[in-house]
């Protein structure tokens, strides 16, 4: 009964993650075979996959203590972003995003991304990218509470967490060229590597701006995060 019932909450979930399936096939359709189509198509399936994350992420609710956590990390990584918008590609917020992914799991990860793109972005300006830069952030999260299984000690944490930053570095730099790529170029190979290699410069800002925060910060703000949450500490 209880497998049924978590079936149920999330299959809306997993509905709006197939249909990101189907729009990113449109453009095999002829009438989406055009600049203008596959905008609408790649619109489509980013919009459904942060919408099946969200709802994912809703549906794995834990507690009153998990949900003001979410949202104070959320509302946190937020303020630590704006003062830094002037300096292009400096986003300490991606820090904060891994660490609370890492500690609190999947769905606060994600729903951490989200508060930061949608938070900041009232300050700084939304548009067709905040979808882009929600699904870098967002998945940044939900993806870092992998690197528990490889970390065992203090020592393999902060490795993990300067390589995992690192590499999102370029990861997110990957994922939200896209916004600038569909909708001011004639989507193309060509033009996408051109893109790609465009940001090259400011992705490797973000890098090792993350590498660095995660080397000296992380494992006491995680460690920091888990006392909160479990009273203790997993190396200590």
């Amino acid at each position: 009964m209880g497998n049924l019932k978590l079936l149920e909450r999330r299959f809306p979930a997993g509905l709006f993650l197939a249909l990101s399936l189907l729009f990113l096939l449109l453009p095999l359709a002829s009438p989406f075979r055009n600049p203008l189509g596959f905008q609408v198509s790649t619109t489509l399936t980013v919009l459904s996959l942060v919408v099946g994350f969200l709802l994912l992420s809703g549906a794995t609710v834990r507690s009153v203590k998990w949900v003001a956590l979410v949202s104070i990390l959320g509302s946190l990584s937020a303020v630590l972003r704006i003062p830094f918008a002037a300096i292009p590609s400096v986003q300490p917020c991606t820090f904060l995003i891994i660490c609370s992914g890492y500690v609190l799991g999947p769905a606060a990860g994600f729903l951490v991304g989200t508060l930061t793109t949608l938070v900041s972005n009232m300050a700084l300006g939304h548009g067709i990218w905040s979808l882009y830069q929600i699904l870098g952030w967002g998945l940044a999260g939900a993806l870092a509470p992998a690197l528990r299984r490889l970390t065992r000690n203090a020592s393999s944490l902060r490795t993990a967490l300067i390589i995992f930053g690192f590499a999102w570095g370029y990861v997110f730099g990957l994922i939200t060229n896209l916004s600038f790529w569909v909708y001011f170029f004639n989507p193309s190979l060509e033009s996408f590597i051109a893109v790609q290699l465009a940001s090259v410069w400011f992705d490797t800002v973000h890098a090792i701006n993350n590498a660095v925060l995660l080397g000296l910060l992380g494992p006491k703000t995680i460690g920091l995060l888990e006392g909160v949450l479990w009273g203790k500490n997993r190396f200590n």
